[in-house]
């Protein structure tokens, strides 16, 4: 398997501890109540083009966590500001970016990957919080991603009411015009069910930029 360092066009994350504490805000926990839940983190979409959410449960309400991609699990880098502890994932490192936990202790961050990414990569992303002077090493994750599956609606046509359908591997993509109005949708198709009957159903997320429900899920039979 070919391994691909997500090119979130964000900053490196280093190991010392004056430029990275520059760039981070101290967390505030002296105020919140203490999370009821081990950290674990899981990634959902991923896939090239697709908007893929990493969620992160069981931290402090208003805690600030970074989420840090590596090339895979295993013994990493041990800076100092990590008081003894090391990184659960090999470098390099990339700094995906930060999300602040709301109030059920709850940190999420969304990124939208490359269409130009091959369809065959892996890698690991581990998050960490920081509070000013030492950084607290929260859960870690793999992953990988395969290409899609081709529906068996893939390709482009017109359906009854008018609606352009373009279809492929990665996107369902929905064109119609409403009294003069044209309106685009986009759909990151992340699974391709087994056939029941003459239907072939598609799992799919919504894209942040369409008109009705952007960022949640969608269902094609």
């Amino acid at each position: 398997m070919m391994r691909y360092f997500l090119p979130f066009a964000l900053m490196a994350c280093t190991v010392q501890e004056q430029e990275d504490s520059a760039r981070w805000s101290p967390s505030d926990r002296n105020n919140a109540a203490a999370p009821a839940t081990s950290e674990a983190v899981t990634m959902t979409n991923i896939a090239p083009g697709h908007h893929v959410l990493m969620e992160l449960d069981g931290v402090y309400p208003g805690e600030q966590v970074a989420f840090i991609h590596g090339q895979g699990l295993g013994s990493g880098a041990c800076p100092g500001f990590f008081d003894g502890g090391c990184f659960d994932i090999e470098g390099p490192y990339r700094n995906a970016g930060f999300a602040i936990a709301d109030a059920d202790g709850r940190a999420e961050l969304s990124l939208k990957l490359p269409d130009t990414m091959g369809d065959d990569f892996d890698g690991a992303v581990q998050a960490v919080s920081w509070d000013g002077t030492t950084a607290r090493l929260l859960g870690s994750i793999a992953y990988t991603s395969a290409e899609p599956a081709l529906s068996s609606a893939a390709g482009q046509w017109l359906d009854d009411f008018g609606t352009s359908h373009h279809v492929n591997r990665r996107m369902w993509q929905q064109t119609s015009e409403w009294y003069g109005d044209i309106s685009q949708s986009t759909y990151h198709i992340v699974e391709v069910l087994p056939t029941v009957g003459n239907t072939t159903p598609v799992l799919a997320y919504n894209d942040l930029s369409n008109t009705y429900n952007p960022g949640m899920w969608s269902r094609f039979d």
